[in-house]
């Protein structure tokens, strides 16, 4: 059971009733109260950070029965998991930076401070939050508006190669994958109704590159992924006007350009 999603008390509030029972090195998560993270999110910390020996304490608090079990601990003699809480300190930010634009009606893409996220890339490159990190960052630099030509599209996919290339055994290597299947979609889609120069060759190209994708998707255990990948290979055979086969870009002659 998830008890972060029973539970929607804020943990951070029962921290501070806690600090005489509690070492200076835990109450770095109080400082989190004011931030819009999940309690999810708060109590997924928890698990990781809080060792087991003071799960007592904090049942006389709150009078509820919660498991004083090894997982509270880190695993790494009860220490703060301090990257962790760097990046969702610094993801809470970039969101709420997220929300003001939003507020503003301005867009936010290559205007957030990424300050905190280059920071903990620079302290915490081999966390498990790196992926995220370092996706955010990436998309932050592409194009906010592509203007009717594909020439963006070139810059997304290099992006996210890139990353597929960094972090092949992540969690997000799916959701990244379909990304770059949407890309080359609007890539192949502008090449034919776009603004700049048609060419319906370099659309079966990019065309043939995102089928191909997606349907390497359909198979992923994901739901949303499976149900992106089959609403993106539909979209590849209604929105065109002849049929392409998922042909890999390495199989064309450079003559056929």
């Amino acid at each position: 059971m998830n008890w972060g999603q029973v539970f929607t008390f804020n943990l951070s509030r029962i921290f501070r009733v806690a600090s005489g029972f509690i070492p200076e090195r835990y109450k770095s998560l109080a400082k989190m109260d004011t931030t819009p993270i999940m309690h999810t999110e708060r109590w997924r910390l928890l698990r990781l950070n809080f060792p087991a020996h003071y799960c007592r304490v904090f049942i006389v608090l709150i009078f509820l029965g919660l498991p004083c079990t090894a997982g509270f601990n880190s695993g790494v003699s009860g220490e703060v998991r301090e990257d962790a809480v760097a990046f969702y300190k610094a993801k809470a930010e970039w969101e709420k930076e997220e929300e003001n634009f939003k507020k503003q009606d301005k867009p936010s893409k290559g205007r957030h401070n990424q300050k905190m996220l280059r920071e903990f890339l620079r302290k915490f490159p081999e966390s498990e939050f790196a992926d995220n990190a370092f996706l955010m960052l990436m998309e932050e630099a592409t194009c906010a508006d592509w203007n009717g030509y594909p020439d963006c599209g070139v810059i997304e996919i290099r992006f996210y190669e890139e990353f597929l290339k960094r972090y092949p055994e992540s969690e997000m290597k799916d959701e990244v994958m379909l990304k770059m299947a949407e890309a080359y979609y609007q890539m192949a889609y502008l090449w034919v109704y776009g603004k700049g120069a048609h060419s319906e060759k370099w659309s079966d190209l990019f065309r043939g590159e995102s089928l191909k994708i997606a349907v390497q998707l359909k198979h992923v255990d994901n739901a949303m992924i499976r149900k992106g990948a089959e609403e993106l290979e539909k979209k590849l055979k209604d929105d065109f006007k002849r049929p392409i086969a998922p042909i890999p870009a390495w199989v064309l002659d450079p003559r056929y350009f």
